[in-house]
C-alpha cells in the first residue's frame, strides 16, 4: 500500500462493494464517481484534507493498457492458485509465505501465447472476409487453448487457457469439455492393435447405415467419397470415417473406451459407435496427457504443474515426483506412433512435415466445424491445440483442425525445436519395420502403387507380396 498514490488507493477501496459495477475498465465514469465518494468519506473522517481529495479526484484512473495487462502465464498461475487453495487454504496461500516451484517453461509459454494469438487473429480475419459486403454482423471472436507436456515426466511446460486472460479468465485448456472429433480416432486404432489387428489389415470403406429407434444414421467421409478396401494405415492417416466406425464395431466400443481410459481420458465416454468419431466431450488436458503416453512408449505420467512447495521457513510441504504406470505395451505404442507419423508425412497433417522432424499426430474436426484440434508429439514434447467458440457455433466452412489448429501447433513447435538436435522414436526390440503397399496391405515390390514403411509387432508382418504383372 505504501507504493500506491492516494488516487489509486481510493479507487481500490471503491471496488469491493461491487467490482463488476465499479470496474474502471468497463465503467470508467462510474469508477470515478465511486472514487470521489471514498475520498469524501476520507475527508469527513479526517484522514486527508479537502485539497488532497481535490488533487486525487483530478488524477486520471491510470489504467494499464490491455496488451500490458496480458502477463505471461496468467492461466497457468490461476490453475496453480486454485490447486494450492484447495489443498492448503487461502490464508496459507496468500499469507503463509509459500514458495512454489513449478514446471513452467517461461520461454515456451510466451511462444505458445504468441502462436495462439496470431493463429486466432488469422482465423478471425478469414471469418471477417467471408461476411464483408454481405450485410451480415461481424462473426464472434474465436477462442483457443494450448498445452505442452513433457512425456517422460508429465510436467506441464506450457498452459494457455485462452487468448486474453484480462478479457476472460475461463481456462479452456483444463475446464472446457468439447468433442474431439477425429483426434479421438487413435484410441479406436489402439484397441484394434491390442486385439491383434495390424496397420496392413484391410477395412471396408463403403456406404454404411444404422437404424436406432426409428432413425437412420448413415455416416459419411469428409470428402464424400468411398475408397473400397483400404488398410488401417490409410484409414487413420487420411482420417476416413466409415472404416473407423466399422473397426470400432468389430473391436467393440467397450474396448475402445478401456484403451482411452488407460491412457488418461477421465471424462464420461458414451458407449456407442459415434464415439469412434469423437462424439463424447473431453478436455484438452486429458487429450494431451493421453497422447503423451504414446510418446512415452505407452507409459502414462500423471500431469504435474508443481514440482515442490516450501513454507516461510523453507520446509518442504509438498513434492510431486513423476508417477507413471504402464498403460499400453511399448510395442503397440510404437506401432500406433508410426501410424500417426503417416498422418504428418502423407495425411491430414501434412503441413507439419515442413518442420523436418519425426512427428506423430492427429487432426480433429467436429460437425459444422465447431471445434478444431491438433495433437502431435515428438519423443520429448507433446503439444495439443484446440480452437473454437465458448458457445458452440461453427468456425466457418472448411475451418478444419488442419486449417485452424495445426498452424498454431506448427508455429509453437518450430520455436520448441529450434536449435535442438533431431530426435527419432526408438523402436522396442519386439517391433519390426516392413515396406508395405498402403492400399492392399501386401509387402511391397516394384509393382506396388503406394509403398510405405509400416511398423508391426514382431511376427505379425504381412507374408504376401504385391502380385507381379507381366
Amino acid at each position: 500500500m505504501q507504493e500506491l498514490t492516494l488516487s489509486q488507493a481510493a479507487l481500490l477501496a471503491a471496488l469491493p462493494r461491487a467490482p463488476g459495477n465499479y470496474s474502471p475498465f468497463e465503467h470508467p465514469d462510474v469508477a470515478r464517481r465511486r472514487r470521489a465518494v471514498v475520498l469524501t468519506r476520507m475527508v469527513e473522517q479526517g484522514y486527508i484534507t479537502p485539497e488532497q481529495a481535490k488533487r486525487a479526484n483530478a488524477a486520471p484512473l491510470g489504467l494499464v493498457a490491455p496488451e500490458r495487462r496480458r502477463g505471461t502465464g496468467q492461466y497457468f498461475l490461476e490453475y496453480l492458485q486454485q490447486g494450492l487453495e484447495a489443498k492448503f487454504g487461502s490464508d496459507m496461500v496468500f499469507k503463509g509465505g509459500l514458495s512454489v516451484y513449478t514446471t513452467l517453461n517461461p520461454v515456451m509459454q510466451r511462444s505458445a501465447e504468441q502462436a495462439l494469438r496470431e493463429g486466432l487473429q488469422a482465423l478471425a480475419a478469414r471469418q471477417a472476409a467471408k461476411v464483408v459486403g454481405k450485410g451480415a454482423p461481424a462473426p464472434p471472436v474465436p477462442e483457443g487453448a494450448v498445452l505442452v507436456i513433457e512425456p517422460q515426466t508429465g510436467y506441464i511446460k506450457t498452459l494457455v487457457g485462452g487468448s486474453d486472460f484480462a478479457r476472460s479468465e475461463f481456462n479452456r485448456a483444463v475446464h472446457a469439455r468439447r468433442q474431439p472429433g477425429s483426434a479421438f480416432k487413435p484410441f479406436v486404432y489402439l484397441a484394434a492393435l491390442e486385439a491383434g489387428r495390424t496397420p496392413a489389415d484391410l477395412l471396408d470403406d463403403s456406404p454404411l447405415s444404422y437404424t436406432f429407434g426409428g432413425k437412420t444414421w448413415a455416416p459419411e467421409n469428409y470428402d464424400g467419397k468411398f475408397r473400397g478396401q483400404i488398410t488401417l494405415q490409410q484409414a487413420l492417416e487420411e482420417s476416413v470415417n466409415v472404416p473407423t466406425i466399422r473397426l470400432a464395431e468389430q473391436v467393440g466400443v467397450n474396448r475402445v473406451i478401456d484403451a482411452a481410459k488407460r491412457l488418461g481420458i477421465q471424462s464420461t465416454l458414451q458407449p456407442n459407435l459415434a464415439l469412434a468419431l469423437g462424439a463424447s466431450d473431453v478436455t484438452l488436458l486429458e487429450l494431451a496427457a493421453a497422447y503423451a503416453a504414446l510418446a512415452n512408449q505407452g507409459a502414462r505420467m500423471e500431469p504435474i504443474a508443481i514440482r515442490y512447495v516450501t513454507d516461510g521457513q523453507g520446509r518442504l510441504v509438498e513434492e510431486n515426483i513423476p508417477q507413471g504406470r504402464d498403460a499400453v505395451s511399448p510395442a503397440v505404442a510404437y506401432v500406433l506412433t508410426q501410424m500417426l507419423r503417416g498422418a504428418v508425412e502423407r495425411g491430414t497433417a501434412v503441413s507439419a512435415r515442413g518442420l523436418g522432424r519425426p512427428i506423430a499426430g492427429k487432426t480433429g474436426t467436429t460437425n459444422d466445424f465447431s471445434n478444431a484440434w491438433f495433437v502431435g508429439y515428438t519423443p520429448s514434447a507433446t503439444v495439443a491445440v484446440w480452437v473454437g467458440h465458448d458457445r458452440v457455433r461453427s468456425l466457418g466452412h472448411d475451418e478444419t483442425g488442419a486449417r485452424a489448429a495445426l498452424p498454431i501447433w506448427i508455429a509453437l513447435m518450430r520455436e520448441i525445436l529450434k536449435d535442438k538436435p533431431v530426435e527419432d522414436f526408438t523402436p522396442p526390440d519386439n517391433v519390426s519395420l516392413a515396406r508395405v503397399d498402403m492400399t492392399t496391405g501386401f509387402l511391397a515390390t516394384p509393382n506396388c502403387p503406394k509403398p510405405v514403411v509400416m511398423a508391426f509387432v514382431a511376427g505379425t508382418e504381412p507374408t504376401r507380396f504385391c502380385p507381379v504383372h507381366p
